[in-house]
This record gives C-alpha cells, sequence and structure tokens, in this order.
C-alpha cells in the first residue's frame, strides 16, 4: 500500500471510528462521509479492512534451498503471533539474489515475528557454530552438516516448547488469506534442504538423534517475550539465561 493511498484509508477509518459515538447524529454524519470519501477514492469495505493487515521481512537471509530447522522455526512463530509466513527473494545490493522469511499479519504481530525470527536465527546460528567445532575432526563433512542441523532442530524445538499459541479471530485469519492471494496468487511450496532422513547406520542415526537431545538442551533456556494479549508492545526481546 502506497503512503497515498493510507492516507486515504485512514481518513475513512477515522469517519468510521467517529461512527460508533453514542451521539446518533454524529454518527449518521460521520458514516456518511466516510461512504462519501469511499467513492470519492474508489476504495471498497474491504480495502479498508485489509489495511490493518502488513508484512515484514526478515533482515537476515537463509539458504535458498531452505534447512528445515528454518521453516519449523518460521512455523512456530507463526503460532505464537498469529501470523503467516512465506518465503521471499530479492535481490541485495551486490546483485545478488538471496532468500529471506516474510511475515504476514496485523501490522504490529508481523514486526514481532520476524524481528523474533532475526533475534532467534542468529542465536541458532552462534550455537551451531560452537556445536560443529565440538565434533570429532575425522568427522565427514556430510555427518558433521546433518549432526548440526539436528541439534538446530532440537533448539527450534525447545524455543516452540516454550511459546504459547496466539488465538486469532477467523476474520483476521481470512484477512490474511485474501491479502496474501490480493498480493502473491497462489503460493508455491518449496522443498527443504532435509540431510537428516539421509539413510545411515543405526550407530550414525543414533548420533544424530543425540544432537536432537543436545540441541533441545541447548535451547531450553533461550526465551521469546510475547506481547500480552490485548496489550501493545513497541519492541519484543529474547533472553538467554
Amino acid at each position: 500500500m502506497n503512503t497515498e493511498m493510507k492516507k486515504k484509508i485512514d481518513k475513512i477509518k477515522k469517519c468510521l471510528d467517529l461512527g460508533a459515538s453514542a451521539n446518533e447524529h454524529e454518527a449518521a454524519r460521520a458514516i456518511e462521509m466516510a461512504q462519501r470519501l469511499m467513492h470519492k477514492y474508489g476504495i471498497c469495505d474491504a480495502d479498508v479492512a485489509l489495511s490493518g493487515i502488513g508484512e515484514h521481512t526478515s533482515d537476515d537471509t537463509v539458504q535458498m534451498k531452505p534447512k528445515v530447522y528454518v521453516s519449523q522455526l518460521m512455523f512456530a512463530l507463526d503460532k505464537a503471533f498469529g501470523v503467516q509466513s512465506i518465503y521471499t527473494a530479492k535481490v541485495n545490493s551486490k546483485g545478488q539474489l538471496k532468500r529471506h522469511a516474510k511475515f504476514i499479519g496485523e501490522r504490529q504481530s508481523a514486526m514481532l515475528a520476524s524481528y523474533s525470527f532475526d533475534v532467534c536465527l542468529m542465536a541458532i546460528k552462534t550455537a551451531r557454530r560452537k556445536f560443529a567445532s565440538s565434533l570429532h575432526k575425522n568427522c565427514k563433512p556430510k555427518t558433521k552438516e546433518a549432526r548440526s542441523d539436528a541439534f538446530c532442530l532440537g533448539f527450534v524445538g525447545a524455543i516452540e516448547s516454550n511459546l504459547s499459541t496466539m488465538n486469532i479471530t477467523p476474520k483476521t485469519d481470512e484477512l490474511i488469506k485474501t491479502y496474501i492471494g490480493k498480493n502473491y496468487g497462489e503460493l508455491v511450496a518449496i522443498s527443504s534442504n532435509d540431510t537428516m532422513s539421509r539413510k545411515r547406520s543405526k550407530a550414525e542415526r543414533e548420533r544424530v538423534d543425540s544432537s536432537f537431545y543436545m540441541g533441545h538442551t541447548a535451547g531450553g533456556d533461550f526465551e521469546i517475550y510475547q506481547p500480552v494479549s490485548g496489550k501493545e508492545t513497541s519492541k519484543i526481546s529474547c533472553k538467554r539465561e
């Protein structure tokens, strides 16, 4: 939505807010004004309703074929903030195509989900490097990658277990779907880079499983402070004990 359109919709929303006045005459005038403005600008009820829905893109980038734990983190944040995440790609200042996570929902929620994604992903990457450096030097690259991915998935699982689910209204859910359909059309699924499902020996599977539980333990004290229902917050913080 461009700035000019936002200004027009804001005018209409102010009139609609006044339309809830206890004074019947003031309410009638305000609603009439809102209708006149909507007719003048060619704006319908759906446009006004959708104005409360927005999107926010993560600063951090992910692989073009994202890891499973990245998709799982996005899914966890979707539930925690009542948003819908998608993958997007854009060209950076160096002319390189980079993939990002994008969160769509009520504007404040989308911003908080995106911010949380960046903070969580930074913590996961830091923990991953530390874990990978602890593996035996003779560990094969593919095995090292699989165990590190399992560690990260466990870390994300711990984050998810510390989050509560934000229940959004059916109306908000429908608005998010409408917004996505209007701006992105039919979404295409992106395959994840799943290094953990490869065929392995029993001993290798046990080591991968062990890595998952180590990640879950490492992420157990990582906590996201969510906004309390009904209260706004201008910033969200994450805590690591």
